[in-house]
């Protein structure tokens, strides 16, 4: 019964913390009111962009991570739906409020028993609070595998992804090709 209860758990957290990343990586490149502002205005640099604008799908190094790591920026305006990893919404009292969010596997505080643990745990960087906030997602995760979709013929392909690579094949320049991910 107590394994049972546990593995029901862990499968509760799993399907939460993939909702999470799910919603995070559909709104890479979001901005709100396109008609006021640019992408590159409200797409800022930030600690994984040292670029305004796109691309904004990257794999920002984190200390201890084991696995691959994603990075997604975007911004959300004050009445938009658009949530950040935390489950926020933009509290900002600006037009908008421009997000970066981090996804990785990362070492735990070790089990009662003493057997070390990992977690999948998510900063999230604030453009308003210049500040990075790492929250645990969910105990017990061993590795983190990305994917990209890659659109390598460009504009009116009949599909976006034409291909996949994994995180340590990617090249510069393939950044700015991304149009899915697999996780």
């Amino acid at each position: 019964f107590k394994a049972q209860n546990q593995l029901s758990q862990l499968q509760e957290s799993e399907r939460i913390a993939m909702a999470l990343i799910t919603d995070v990586v559909q709104s890479a490149g979001y901005y709100p009111n396109p008609h006021n502002f640019t992408d590159a205005q409200t797409l800022v640099i930030s600690p994984a962009f040292a670029t305004p604008g796109t691309p904004n799908i990257a794999a920002l190094a984190v200390a201890n991570a084991v696995g691959d790591t994603i990075t997604v920026r975007y911004a959300a305006g004050p009445a938009d739906n658009v949530y950040n990893c935390r489950g926020d919404k933009n509290a900002a009292a600006g037009p908008f409020e421009t997000w970066e969010n981090t996804f990785a596997v990362v070492p735990a505080p070790p089990a009662q028993d003493g057997t070390p643990q990992f977690q999948l745990e998510c900063e999230l960087w604030s453009f308003s609070t210049n500040t990075r906030v790492p929250t645990p997602l969910v105990t017990g995760v061993q590795n983190l595998a990305i994917q990209y979709g890659l659109n390598t013929t460009g504009a009116g392909s009949a599909s976006c992804t034409d291909r996949y690579k994994s995180t340590k094949d990617m090249q510069t320049a393939d950044w700015s090709n991304v149009c899915s991910v697999k996780v």
